[in-house]
């Protein structure tokens, strides 16, 4: 039973690093989709509206594309301490305990870079939206 737990355990960490690459890989995609639409709405209209949604769409977007890449980061670098932790656990149990903070410091930061990620995203999304609204549909 221990082995189809760690075995999950392993698959759901492989997943969420997966996950996280490909948000990654689509925050930059909407990114540069967005760049042509400023374009057109540009050659097409002679003032653009509602520019403030526009810019801070554009932070949210760069923002979730680097934090999802720092949390992959982070995931890694959690990964390695673990290891390292286990390897050291019969040589020094001394250390276990300021290890184990580490770690779960790490993992609050990992979960805060995902939720900033994700949320990040769908705001843009939404500011976006409007801003396409308010420019493409008057």
């Amino acid at each position: 039973m221990p082995d189809l737990a760690n075995k999950q355990i392993e698959t759901a960490t492989e997943l969420r690093a997966k996950f996280f690459f490909h948000w990654a890989i689509l925050s930059g995609a909407t990114l540069t989709l967005v760049i042509p639409l400023l374009t057109q709405i540009k050659t097409t209209k002679e003032s653009i509206t509602s520019l403030c949604y526009l810019k801070i769409a554009l932070v949210l977007l760069m923002i979730t594309l680097v934090f999802a890449s720092i949390r992959n980061f982070v995931a890694a670098h959690g990964f390695w301490m673990t290891g390292s932790f286990n390897l050291k656990r019969d040589k020094a149990p001394d250390a276990i305990e300021r290890i184990v903070k580490k770690l779960n410091g790490m993992k609050y930061l990992q979960y805060s870079l995902e939720i900033i990620s994700i949320l990040g995203y769908i705001a843009a999304l939404i500011l976006l939206y409007i801003f396409i609204a308010n420019n493409l549909f008057i």
